[in-house]
């Protein structure tokens, strides 16, 4: 069903990029170990060596910069944390700029994970919205439990897709390195169609396998469980919490909710799947329905169409750089870069000290009523 396969890969995505790539390890480290990098001969094997960095800090930035009718719109955005194997602490940082309006938001260690619980720091969040010097403390919400064998099995699946992918991608790139340390490049329109063409062919000679991986990807989760322990969690305390803001929340709505939930999730109805089968031939008819000349000559409108991507492994570093530019010939560009970068330390994520109940967190608003002046002078100054 469509709510629960776009849930999975959502939350699928979410573990990939804030946990980067959690192994599917029974006992968390927090000792940083050396990978070893003897595989790394080649892009491809270099890239799937990413999940083996299990303990330590990271850090993923996107620069992406736009250029339209002669004005610029730039947006940065960085996620910054350490990981000890499935344990993460991560924040985020944001900053956008166009029409002469900034907006800038920093949610410094907005979330940690540990002991099967997620804690968010509410104070991060209202930092991040214009509050100052706020002491409301995190709340803890059960975090996602994964069944390991399928997960396990995911991950296995998933590497062995996304080399067939990369290779694809590679067949029109200039690739350049060697132990580790790999730089691929496209520049050309005929790199470009190589790379196009081959991902059809990839895509459709694997169709099968990449409709069950994202089947796959909707099993590893219980989510009616989940919802059931979510619920039960947060119920009763959303409930104290809305008479303290006199907004009143009844039991029956939060149980209503739950139903609701449930019935969305058990919703088995054929008609509503994520047909990938579908949107890869779709792919497919449109690239064969394109002569290579009019590929060409679409390539033709643009003064400048590059990609290059970095990767170097080492045994305690692993960083990867990714840049793609695009200029019009009418002056209109986008440009964007993407940074990964894994360093690895020993690291400890211990349980946050100060967790409260959203029934202590709605009390600590009503008693200090200008936080939400700060908020609302924050928010009019992006008007």
């Amino acid at each position: 069903m469509k709510l629960k396969r776009i849930t999975a890969i959502a939350m699928s995505a979410i573990m990939a990029f804030s946990a980067f790539g959690c192994g599917s390890e029974k006992k968390k480290s927090t000792k940083a170990s050396k990978v070893d990098v003897a595989s790394a001969t080649s892009l491809e094997n270099t890239v799937v060596l990413l999940p083996d960095y299990k303990t330590g800090e990271f850090n993923l930035t996107a620069d992406i910069r736009l250029t339209k009718d002669g004005q610029n719109q730039d947006m940065f955005v960085s996620c910054t944390g350490e990981r000890a194997g499935d344990d993460v602490r991560t924040g985020t940082y944001l900053k956008m700029a166009a029409k002469g309006k900034n907006i800038e938001m920093n949610m410094l260690n907005v979330l940690s994970m540990t002991g099967g619980k997620a804690y968010i720091n509410v104070d991060s969040l209202l930092s991040a919205i214009g509050a100052k010097d706020t002491k409301a403390g995190y709340y803890a919400i059960p975090a996602p439990e994964f069944d390991s064998k399928k997960r396990e099995q995911f991950e296995k699946d998933s590497e062995e897709l996304a080399k067939l992918f990369l290779n694809a991608i590679l067949e029109g790139a200039e690739v350049s390195g060697k132990d580790g340390d790999f730089t691929a490049k496209i520049t050309t329109a005929e790199g470009y169609i190589k790379s196009i063409n081959a991902l059809v062919k990839c895509a459709s000679e694997n169709k099968d396998k990449i409709s069950e991986l994202v089947e796959k990807s909707g099993d590893m989760i219980d989510y009616e469980k989940y919802m059931d322990k979510l619920i039960d969690s947060v119920g009763n305390d959303l409930v104290d919490a809305s008479d303290v803001l006199g907004m009143k929340i009844e039991k029956s709505q939060i149980e209503a909710a739950r139903k609701s939930v449930k019935e969305a999730l058990g919703n088995k109805e054929s008609g509503s799947k994520l047909d990938v089968g579908e949107i890869i031939d779709q792919f497919k008819n449109a690239v064969e329905n394109t002569s290579e000349e009019d590929m060409k000559k679409a390539f033709e409108s643009f003064k400048d169409v590059a990609v290059s991507i970095t990767v170097k492994a080492e045994e305690k570093n692993y960083n990867v750089k990714a840049i793609f530019n695009i200029a019009a010939n009418d002056g209109s560009s986008v440009s964007m870069d993407l940074a990964y970068k894994f360093d690895s330390k020993d690291v400890k994520i211990s349980k946050p000290g100060n967790t409260k109940s959203l029934k202590e967190i709605a009390q600590y608003l009503k008693d200090n009523p200008m936080i939400f002046s700060g908020i609302v002078g924050s928010l009019y100054s992006f008007r």
